[in-house]
């Protein structure tokens, strides 16, 4: 009996983990069960190492299976990179497409821009032409300025016996008319079409001589005359009005330069400095060229 309630003593003291070597009154353990009793705390530590092992094997399988959850799911990494690669393909693809347009627009862009010169070339030469005809049509022209109107009054007889009494110069218009409508107190200007073009030259002659030479006959002019009454009308030739804002713009160059002291002369259209350079205007009017940004080559292959 001693020996049951041994042996059942110690199993109740192996399942409460707690072991300790009874007193062996009796018979004698083997030595091979004393040592087995001896190692079952070891093994007792080896188990819940192993346990805690296995507890984190546990989880490790779990994160492991999340992560593979997250690779290979539909809306894991794998989806993902695919994804991406796929906008990647498509990204270039849509690149080379915007290179091919940028190509073509470049294309485009020269192409208007050979227009747009060669537009502004057509212009610029169109609108000489047109000043040319203009000055053509214009050459047998004169004007007549600040001669005052009369009721009545004929032109083809009044302004030849005008210049004949002035400029001492016969003469005869194919066309003359006053210009615009009436406007109170101010005459209005006479445009004329000489018959002979040799007559503008002698008149405009006899003008300037006019003016460089103060006669006592021309102060004598009887205060009653009619010529008196008409003796501050002056002439000019009619040219375009391009050129004659042009002119007046060289004028009042011309007349600033001489103010100080550089004796500048107008020749044609331009001013001309004494040592032969000719007055450009310090800006430029930019051309279409320039504006767009062409170089020389560029230029030269229009």
């Amino acid at each position: 009996m001693n020996r049951n309630r041994s042996r059942s003593e110690q199993k109740s003291l192996v399942e409460g983990h707690t072991f300790s070597v009874p007193s062996i009154t009796g018979n004698p353990f083997t030595p091979e069960l004393v040592s087995a009793v001896h190692s079952l705390p070891s093994l007792q530590a080896s188990l819940g190492e192993i346990t805690d092992s296995l507890r984190t094997i546990r989880n490790l399988t779990e994160e492991i299976s999340d992560i593979k959850k997250d690779l290979w799911e539909e809306d894991g990494f794998d989806h993902r990179i695919k994804l991406i690669a796929q906008q990647q393909v498509d990204g270039e693809d849509e690149l080379q497409q915007l290179r091919q347009e940028n190509r073509s627009l470049r294309e485009d862009v020269n192409m208007l821009k050979c227009i747009v010169i060669n537009l502004e070339r057509t212009v610029i030469k169109n609108q000489n032409e047109i000043i040319d005809l203009k000055s053509r049509s214009m050459k047998q022209n004169i004007l007549i300025h600040n001669l005052p109107e009369e009721d009545g009054e004929n032109l083809f007889v009044k302004i030849p016996e005008l210049i004949k009494t002035h400029f001492k110069v016969d003469t005869s218009f194919a066309n003359i008319h006053r210009n615009g409508p009436k406007i109170q107190g101010k005459p209005r200007t006479i445009t004329g079409r000489l018959n002979k073009f040799t007559d503008k030259d002698l008149i405009l002659q006899a003008q300037r001589e006019n003016k460089n030479q103060r006669t006592e006959q021309a102060e004598e002019i009887d205060q009653n005359s009619s010529l008196q009454h008409n003796s501050t009308f002056f002439i000019t030739p009619q040219t375009p009005i391009e050129l004659s804002e042009n002119r007046k713009k060289l004028l009042e160059l011309n007349s600033k330069y001489w103010k100080a002291n550089v004796k500048t002369r107008i020749v044609g259209e331009k001013l001309v400095f004494p040592n032969g350079s000719i007055h450009r205007d310090k800006v430029q009017k930019p051309k279409a060229e320039q504006i767009l940004g062409m170089d020389q080559a560029e230029r030269e292959a229009l």
